[in-house]
């Protein structure tokens, strides 16, 4: 039930079965993952963390759950080492899972560490290519190594494979600016865009 409610964007019902849950069985792990993954849709970020490391207590080879909180720390540029850390867990445990690989990438690209993250989202992209958001990673690490042209092939493919609009409007105007970029750099002119009446 917490997942389907989940599924239906209801997080505070979810979470509040999902509680139930637990206090039938505290020592549930899948209750305590599905919970993380509400927590974290409703913007609970502590809460989601707890719940993914009490995962981890309970069973300390749930390679998703030291993912979950790695890639979460990624995402919002804190604790990055540790967040390394914990997706190279992960990645022990399922050395060839391309979304910990991407995770691991976009955790070397939040330090800095451009190279080698491109090097991962490389990785990732060879292994899960069905995943936008990987695509997107990627076209933004290619970016920081300088290289725009290979940058918009990976952005392109994100695009082709985005079904959901789950990457939105904001990727495509950054899609958009480096297209006109790559046309500036080749001496070309962007196209003006013409109005329709």
């Amino acid at each position: 039930l917490g997942t389907a409610l989940f599924r239906g964007s209801q997080y505070d019902r979810a979470a509040d079965v999902l509680g139930e849950g637990l206090q039938l069985d505290d020592k549930n792990k899948d209750l305590y993952f599905q919970l993380g993954v509400v927590r974290e849709k409703q913007q609970r970020f502590d809460e989601a963390v707890a719940s993914f490391r009490q995962v981890i207590a309970l069973d300390p080879k749930h390679a998703e759950a030291y993912n979950y909180i790695g890639y979460m720390y990624a995402e919002r540029g804190q604790n990055l080492t540790e967040a390394v850390e914990l997706i190279q867990k992960a990645l022990a445990l399922e050395p060839e899972n391309g979304y910990f690989i991407d995770s691991l990438g976009w955790a070397y690209y939040q330090q800095g560490k451009y190279a080698e993250a491109l090097r991962e989202l490389q990785r990732a992209a060879d292994r899960a290519k069905e995943d936008p958001e990987i695509f997107d990673h990627l076209g933004d690490a290619y970016v920081k190594n300088g290289k725009v042209e290979e940058a918009i092939t990976a952005w392109e493919k994100a695009l082709a494979v985005d079904k959901d609009n789950r990457l939105g409007e904001s990727f495509k105007k950054k899609l958009q600016e480096a297209r006109e970029k790559q046309l500036r750099a080749r001496g070309e002119s962007p196209k003006p865009k013409t109005e329709t009446k």
